[in-house]
């Protein structure tokens, strides 16, 4: 199991949104994410969460 993250932002009437993403290299499907208005580490903390989270339940 091989997994790749990134984070972008995108603008919004609001401000940035912030999205940081896990994906599976092997299958290329998100396995995980997580959406803020900011780029600190609880962001990617998570999307790892979520992750873990979906390749238990699988």
């Amino acid at each position: 199991m091989v997994w790749a993250g990134d984070i972008t932002y995108i603008p919004t009437a609001q401000g940035w949104l912030y999205l940081a993403v896990v994906l599976d290299v092997g299958s290329k499907r998100t396995v995980g994410y997580s959406m803020a208005d900011h780029a600190r580490s609880e962001l990617v903390v998570d999307a790892l969460d979520t992750a873990a989270a979906a390749v238990r339940w699988s």
